[in-house]
């Protein structure tokens, strides 16, 4: 049997060495690279609203849509988790007219979890705003960093009436100020 002899006797020896902190080094980088994608926040949040006139009165539905698309559970932190809504004027002047908690029933959200609330609050009148701004804000709170979730939807005000604009209930089938 032929044998070949090394040409440097400890060549083999640092290749050997080399290869293996280079395999060590990538297996680490597969490793943060793969926890960065599995577990990094992946949560879409979701406001819409709906104005309508009943009885001379001027309400507000906001509905807040939560979903986890990742693969970790999040807690909801009570403190600063709200949705609110903003009257916007002529001069593009904001006024806050509503805040309140949300997502009170609701410690965690699961992954691949979906979760809806909704609030209705009365507004003023149509005459004062030419828009409502809507507001969601999701505070969690992972290992030892804040993670926080912000939407906002505008809402358009129909003044050509100084009403709220029409939609059609279909449960009633008439039209209503929406």
């Amino acid at each position: 049997m032929l044998s070949i002899e090394p040409v440097h006797p400890y060549g083999s020896f640092w290749s050997d060495i080399a290869d293996k902190a280079i395999k060590a080094i990538a297996l680490v980088i597969g490793g943060v690279w793969t926890y960065r994608d599995s577990f990094r926040a992946k949560v879409e949040s979701e406001i819409s609203g709906e104005a309508f006139s009943r009885d001379g009165k001027h309400y507000l539905i906001m509905t807040a849509r939560l979903k986890n698309l990742g693969k970790s559970k999040y807690i909801i932190r009570k403190v600063g988790t709200y949705i609110g809504a903003e009257a916007i004027d002529n001069e593009r002047n904001k006024t806050s007219i509503f805040a309140s908690a949300v997502f009170e029933d609701h410690a965690w959200i699961e992954p691949e979890e979906i979760i809806q609330d909704s609030v209705i609050t009365e507004i003023p009148s149509p005459t004062t705003c030419i828009a409502l701004k809507l507001n969601l804000r999701i505070v969690s709170r992972r290992f030892f960093a804040g993670i926080e979730w912000n939407a906002t939807s505008i809402l358009q005000v129909d003044n050509s009436t100084n009403s709220l604009p029409l939609r059609k209930d279909d449960s009633k089938h008439a039209y209503t100020r929406k």
